[in-house]
């Protein structure tokens, strides 16, 4: 079992550059058999770009866990614990293994009637089986800056 996430293209950027190592949630799936996270950024981007594996997933009280992950957060502290006010509970996902596609999957396309996720969707193997056969995988940037 995989999930599909959305993410601002500059928080997707970090994460490709490295400089993002965890993935910051209030809730977290609930399935422990979630191996992949396969990664949707928004607009203007607009499709699914690449996969990580999911390492350990650390929680806490947003304090904490900005304690624990301040160092490879890739975001601002301000922004941080923006996202988790009026949060008792974070959750850091370790990003672990990137990789990003050569060509990233429209999912508009791909998918009849997709919408992207609000939080997370569970996304099936068979669903997303093209976008794990064997590519060519850049480190490179894959955003513009501007």
């Amino acid at each position: 079992m995989n999930i599909l996430l959305s993410l601002k293209p500059q928080y997707a950027d970090a994460m490709v550059s490295g400089k993002k190592r965890y993935e910051f949630r209030r809730v977290i799936f609930k399935n422990p058999n979630v191996k992949r996270i396969y990664v949707y950024v928004t607009s203007p981007i607009a499709k699914i770009v690449g996969v990580f594996e999911i390492g350990k997933i650390l929680s806490g009280t947003p304090g904490e866990i900005w304690e624990k992950c301040r160092k490879y957060a890739g975001i601002s502290a301000e922004a941080f614990f923006e996202y988790y006010k009026g949060c008792n509970k974070a959750f850091a996902i370790t990003v672990h293994k990137f990789k990003r596609f050569l060509e990233p999957i429209d999912p508009y396309i791909k998918f009849q009637g997709f919408t992207p996720p609000q939080s997370f969707y569970y996304v099936s193997e068979e669903a997303l089986a093209a976008s794990r056969k064997p590519r060519r995988i850049q480190t490179v940037s894959l955003f513009a800056r501007g």
